[in-house]
């Protein structure tokens, strides 16, 4: 497997836009990106990967989307395990 680092993609302008005027406050997901863009760069993972292959997939944006996804679920009270989540995450 490959991997070129490329980091995450630049954000179109008018999508930008559309979502600034409909979310002026700005949604967790636009915060966590415009402030955490840079922790989530692929060059840290370049020499785990080999140079001849598929192209994986990048762990940057792999991670963006796991904290993302924690995130949403640690809003969420009706989840009978999230006592159990809260304090795996926590430790």
């Amino acid at each position: 497997m490959s991997m070129r680092a490329a980091g995450l993609p630049e954000v179109p302008e008018q999508t930008a836009l559309v979502a600034g005027a409909a979310f002026p406050k700005r949604v967790p997901a636009m915060r966590v990106r415009e402030k955490l863009a840079e922790v989530f760069s692929d060059e840290p993972f370049v020499a785990a990967f080999g140079v001849r292959g598929a192209p994986g997939l990048s762990p940057g944006m792999l991670a963006l989307v796991t904290v993302l996804h924690c995130r949403c679920f640690l809003g969420v009270s009706h989840i009978p395990q999230l006592p159990l989540i809260r304090r795996g995450v926590s430790s």
